[in-house]
């Protein structure tokens, strides 16, 4: 089940950040209890998704989406959770910008087995996201950007849960 993080799931999100950052239990506490962290969690799975919104940036900065490697489809329920959450905190700011970075070798990325996953991965999101994302290299920290207006992800989101089902079903969360 997907819910909101608290206090108890602390233990698991910080075994999934120990891989490539260390952060104390004050800091995890700080975090689920701010104003401008939207943070949700399937303790079953182990999975966690964190958007930082900032209002002085005009942005939703997705800075947690663990662990890399577990199941798409379990990775995008959590994150889809989590960006509607955003909406209904922050109704008056989709029009934000959405973005996530993907890097080789750092991040979530530092704990998948083979490297030069980072355009790789980034296509796969935005494959999830067709009619909202773009994709974008930064050259100057060789790494990928996922973005798109806030309201229009979330409209993304809610056509794919709401879509019919059928043979195409979730082929693109398995691509992986």
């Amino acid at each position: 089940m997907i819910e909101q993080a608290q206090q108890k799931h602390i233990p698991f999100v910080t075994r999934r950040l120990s891989p490539f950052k260390h952060v104390t239990e004050d800091t995890i506490i700080h975090i689920f209890g701010s104003s401008s962290e939207v943070v949700f969690v399937n303790p079953e799975k182990e999975v966690v998704c964190r958007i930082h919104h900032d209002i002085k940036k005009r942005e939703n900065h997705v800075a947690w989406l663990l662990p890399a490697n577990e199941n798409r489809f379990d990775l995008y329920l959590v994150m889809a959770k989590t960006f509607v959450e955003v909406s209904h905190r922050f109704p008056q700011h989709d029009d934000f910008t959405t973005w996530a970075r993907f890097k080789d070798g750092k991040g979530c990325i530092s704990i998948l087995t083979r490297n030069r996953m980072a355009k790789q991965i980034t296509g796969e999101w935005h494959s999830l996201f067709p009619n909202s994302t773009q994709v974008k290299w930064r050259w100057w920290d060789n790494s990928w950007i996922i973005s798109a207006r806030h309201g229009d992800l979330v409209s993304d989101v809610v056509d794919y849960l709401n879509r019919p089902k059928g043979a195409e079903h979730d082929s693109a969360l398995y691509s992986v």
